[in-house]
């Protein structure tokens, strides 16, 4: 399930599925939200990110590590 996460002065959400990093941001008190993969909204967050080639960065940064 995607988890919806509004980083604090970064002005598009961010999107994972990774549930620590959800659960991390609920602690620090930011705007997160859980929604179905197939939601509306998931899929144009998802297609904007596509847009922008930000899952290609993140998975070039993953590989180095």
């Amino acid at each position: 399930m995607p988890y919806i996460i509004y980083v604090p002065n970064i002005p598009q959400p961010y999107v994972t599925n990774d549930s620590r990093i959800y659960i991390d941001t609920k602690q620090w008190g930011w705007k997160c939200e859980s929604r179905p993969f197939a939601d509306p909204y998931c899929k144009a967050i998802r297609h904007e990110a596509e847009v922008r080639f930000e899952g290609e960065r993140r998975a070039a940064q993953l590989e180095h590590y």
